[in-house]
């Protein structure tokens, strides 16, 4: 029994019966800051997510209800100019071709 007694006064715990051993309070912290990060990252999202919705909606909210007046002079109006027919030639110059070699 004096061995056991011997290794067991040799063997002992360094701190108080409380404590936490000093590699578990370290995963357990940096499983924390991990949560408080990817926390912190979703909530930055969502508030940008919010921002550019409600821009948009705004926009649109404007575009809607607010026409604009009058234009001023001298800006160009939005309506589009009226298509010019396509140019057609008067003459096929193969047709004038064939033309000449059956007389």
């Amino acid at each position: 029994m004096s061995i056991i007694a011997d290794l067991l006064s040799k063997l002992k715990f360094q701190g108080n019966k409380g404590d936490v051993p000093p590699g578990l309070k370290k995963v357990v912290l940096d499983d924390v800051k991990k949560r408080d990060t990817h926390r912190k990252i979703i909530a930055i999202a969502a508030l940008v997510l919010v921002a550019v919705l409600s821009g948009l909606a705004t926009i649109q909210l404007i575009d809607t209800y607010i026409k604009p007046s009058k234009p001023a002079p001298g800006v160009a109006s939005k309506a589009k100019p009226a298509p010019e027919p396509p140019v057609v030639a008067k003459t096929v110059p193969w047709k004038n071709r064939l033309s000449q070699r059956n007389p």
